[in-house]
């Protein structure tokens, strides 16, 4: 298994790399980048290729091991709990990205995951146990082509990145369909291939549009807001972004994998720093994928081609 890395043992500081746009009189701190863990691991440990990571409100860090076919769940110190597949009809094939929602009581709460290739959202609890299957395959109300990415709602619905569908479905905490964002096309509020979702606190809905190289705001009855970004690799260009996740101070991080880089965007989309990370032996970020934020407003990044997770801690 390649450049897998434990999490949570000996941090590294890889790099504090921040390209500054002008027009920012006073910036948030930047963020540094640590590699979690040692790159000395065992089998069991090694992550194949990670491609979605979930914070749970105890820290603990469950991660989408794609081509193993699993979900590997870390402690709040580092320390791998469990790895898990499921069985029968929770069998996981390609697990893309997760969403987790802990609750008050012990062992209470559940882990969203989007099956890319069952075209299914599968839940379960935060031990491993299944749950049950929402949507299946189709492209009709409430049905998926290709999941890639899952968020839950300030009220607990569940948010699904539709990528062949050209589309974000929603659901209520139950399971129901209630509506559908966006449509394929290329225009304001259209859709193609989008790759995540991501909720922020006053409830607007960020679709990652990959295959427009943009990141779209939507109000959280569809109704479009605004679009940040084209095709390009200058401060605010994408080339396919994959995943954002807002900090707590609002800003937006944008995985922008084409450029094999992490581009880091104020609440009103100016772009304060660009994040190029060093893999190892030199090799750079080749494909950052899903991130999701975490205790003290330190962000957690997929490095799929590596084989590892990546922190950003502000």
């Amino acid at each position: 298994m390649r450049g897998a890395l434990l999490i949570g043992r000996g941090f590294a500081v890889l790099a504090v790399l921040a390209a500054l746009v002008s027009g920012c009189n006073s910036e948030p701190r930047p963020y540094t980048l640590e590699v979690m863990g040692s790159a000395e691991t065992t089998a069991t440990d090694s992550l194949v290729e990670p491609m979605g990571v979930a914070v749970g409100r105890s820290g603990r860090v469950f991660v989408a091991d794609t081509r193993a076919a699993r979900i590997v769940e870390y402690d709040a110190f580092g320390r791998v709990r469990k790895a898990w597949s499921g069985q029968g009809d929770g069998r996981l094939a390609r697990p893309i990205d997760l969403a987790v929602v802990e609750g008050d009581g012990a062992g209470d709460g559940r882990v969203y995951v989007v099956d890319f290739e069952r075209d299914q959202l599968l839940l379960f609890t935060l031990d491993g146990e299944f749950v049950e299957v929402w949507g299946g395959p189709g492209a009709g109300f409430g049905r998926f082509h290709s999941p890639a990415g899952v968020a839950v709602g300030l009220r607990g619905e569940v948010y699904v990145a539709d990528f062949q569908g050209h589309r974000v479905e929603v659901f209520d905490r139950e399971g129901r369909p209630l509506h559908s964002i966006g449509r394929e096309g290329h225009g304001p509020g259209e859709l193609y291939y989008p790759t995540d979702v991501t909720i922020d606190d006053q409830g607007s809905v960020w679709v990652v549009d990959a295959y427009n190289h943009r990141v779209q705001e939507f109000a959280s009855d569809g109704t479009f807001r605004r679009s940040l970004g084209e095709q390009g690799n200058g401060p605010l260009q994408f080339e396919v972004p994959v995943s954002l996740v807002i900090d707590p101070s609002g800003r937006l991080l944008v995985s922008d994998s084409g450029n094999h880089r992490i581009v880091v965007l104020d609440a009103n989309g100016a772009v304060g720093q660009v994040l190029n990370v060093p893999g190892p032996a030199g090799r750079g970020l080749n494909t950052p994928a899903h991130m999701e934020s975490g205790a003290g407003g330190s962000i957690y990044a997929a490095d799929p081609d590596h084989g590892r997770i990546l922190v950003l801690r502000p």
